[in-house]
């Protein structure tokens, strides 16, 4: 209220129609690639918030009984390993932007093959940690560069509805993980890996194939 200031307006905003039609010829225009990273952007988020679900359920049950802070502190080892490779991908892509699809594409196959191995080493915790951070890795690698794709594809002008659909989507991505993850907790540990590797697969398809944006990014 008495430190941020609006700035003033130095042209009138468009009419709704206007805008709304803009955002409709840009999905139609880009969406054969945007449409696709949003929804690799949301099974990102999707895979590392089902997997911590996964890894905190298992630090609370036996033999580990890990739980308050402890748990806290084990939990932020993926977390912080997602959080250092995040900021320096963005400092890194903001040097060389021609990197950004490089990166995703190996983000998701670290992810990819991290969460495979997950099926035959699950059970061995130290393992299973040390898997989940180099995957974290690969998410750390994935986010900064889908959203510089995404907010740089678009004006300024039209930028606000691209990135709300697109931020939409992700956190639709973290609200799923923990229940779907939990439901197929119930039917086995293999199966939760099996489906999120096939996820990931196919998230990793998607960049390879079909996000191939044309032209030059527009600055933030």
């Amino acid at each position: 209220m008495f430190i941020i200031k609006e700035p003033k307006k130095t042209k009138e905003p468009p009419q709704i129609g206007k805008y709304m039609a803009d955002i409709g010829t840009i999905l139609k225009k880009k969406g054969r690639w945007l449409i696709p990273a949003f929804f690799s952007g949301s099974l990102a988020l999707f895979n590392l918030f089902g997997v911590l679900f996964y890894l905190s359920d298992t630090l609370e049950e036996a033999p580990y009984s890990i739980d308050g802070v402890v748990k806290g502190l084990v939990l932020a080892i993926p977390l912080l390993a997602m959080v250092v490779t995040s900021y320096t991908t963005g400092a890194l892509i903001k040097k060389n932007g021609t990197l950004i699809r490089w990166l995703i594409n190996i983000g998701f196959v670290l992810l990819s093959v991290t969460l495979a191995l997950c099926i035959f080493f699950y059970a061995s915790l130290y393992l299973f940690i040390g898997l989940l951070t180099i995957g974290a890795i690969g998410t750390g690698l994935i986010l900064p560069c889908l959203n510089t794709m995404i907010t740089g594809s678009v004006q300024k002008e039209q930028r606000g509805m691209i990135t709300s659909i697109y931020n939409s989507l992700r956190y639709i991505g973290v609200a799923l993980g923990p229940p779907l993850f939990g439901y197929l907790m119930k039917i086995s540990n293999e199966i939760v890996f099996i489906v999120v590797t096939a996820l990931a697969v196919i998230a990793l398809a998607l960049v390879f194939f079909l996000i191939k944006p044309k032209g030059k990014l527009e600055s933030a």
